[in-house]
């Protein structure tokens, strides 16, 4: 009879985390994109305005990240001109945001165009969305490396998101959380090795962002190493992601040809090489913590993310050159992988304690 009791408290105990932790990741998720939409926002860079990016005007090579502006695109064609003048309407009667957009000007690069308030609204569905589908990215990812408990996977999601907001520390792009939806997603896939639906998230990452074709890199070294696959299947999958990542290169480029701006920015000498020689103690207190976490009974860990850990170093790379390197968004590829890394650290620590 004990027995019963306890295995009914048991399952109540589960049941009960199945519903509060999923309002509780909506709950974060409304708060964050409330924080990443708050300025300088989507509308804050000149070369990358909302109403550019979402119309293909932007400057190359952020015209390129074509993804999210294409849905938002399209839901915007199809909703009725009247629903349109209706949300118009409704946010201008809310005195919270009519007092707020109206201290907007043409010269405040903040504004927020009220011919786009559908546009916009219809952005922020979706980057809520992603962010959603982050966490349950994130959760599968973690499912696939580890062998641990539903609560250690809401742990690691909810700290997953409040840590996220560290990461807004210059501007804000519409396809930074597709970005970490995808390519969490895409690694998630790649582990079970689920190789149809791995394809097609990787083809809409590569609309996304450049930054997928690292996917390929963590496929060819944990692959290769792993001897998991037949030389044949793996070449043939290696030769289809090579070849769609240059198709939608080659489409996005000839779509965007007469865009203004470069194939790539350069940032090393306008702002990387002085900051590297102003490098703050509190900096270099916290990446050596996060080294030693990440490297911690570094043999103990899933080789997939180890081998996972080595897309560190082209995105260090190719942000030193084309990035700020202090822009921690930059590296949101590595964030799951480094998370999960961490994860296995204090696991091994706490359960010591």
């Amino acid at each position: 009879m004990e027995r019963i009791t306890i295995i009914t408290e048991t399952r109540t105990a589960i049941h009960s985390r199945r519903i509060i932790f999923p309002i509780i990741y909506v709950i974060l998720c409304v708060f964050i994109v409330l924080i990443f939409i708050s300025p300088p926002g989507i509308n804050g860079y000149e070369r990358a305005m909302f109403g550019d990016m979402v119309y293909g005007q932007a400057h190359k090579p952020f015209v390129y990240r074509a993804l999210l502006p294409m849905i938002i695109r399209t839901t915007t064609s199809i909703i009725p001109e009247e629903t349109d003048e209706l949300i118009n309407k409704m946010l201008d009667k809310i005195p919270s945001v009519k007092s707020e957009l109206s201290k907007s000007t043409e010269e405040d690069m903040f504004y927020w165009e009220k011919e786009l308030y559908t546009e916009y609204i219809v952005a922020i569905f979706y980057i809520f969305l992603f962010l959603l589908g982050f966490v349950f990215s994130l959760r599968y990812l973690f499912e696939g490396v580890y062998k641990a408990s539903i609560l250690s996977k809401d742990i690691l999601a909810i700290s997953a998101l409040l840590i996220l907001p560290s990461f807004f520390d210059y501007m804000s792009y519409l396809y930074d959380f597709p970005a970490l939806c995808l390519f969490t997603l895409g690694l998630g896939l790649m582990v079970r090795e689920k190789w149809v639906l791995f394809l097609i998230i990787y083809t809409l990452g590569c609309i996304n962002k450049e930054t997928t074709i690292l996917l390929s890199l963590i496929f060819a070294i944990y692959f290769v190493k792993s001897a998991k696959m037949l030389r044949s299947k793996f070449y043939w999958l290696l030769a289809v992601q090579l070849i769609v990542f240059i198709l939608v290169k080659l489409m996005l480029f000839f779509i965007f040809l007469n865009n203004p701006g470069s194939f790539v920015e350069f940032h090393f000498v306008d702002h990387n090489l002085v900051l590297l020689g102003n490098i703050s103690l509190a900096a270099m207190t916290a990446l050596a913590v996060i080294a030693g976490l990440v490297f911690y009974r570094w043999t103990d860990k899933p080789l997939f993310l180890r081998d996972a850990l080595w897309i560190v170093a082209p995105l260090f790379i190719l942000t030193l050159f084309m990035g700020y390197i202090d822009e921690q968004r930059d590296f949101y590829e590595a964030y799951p992988v480094v998370l999960l890394l961490i994860y296995h650290s204090a696991a091994k620590i706490f359960a010591k304690v």
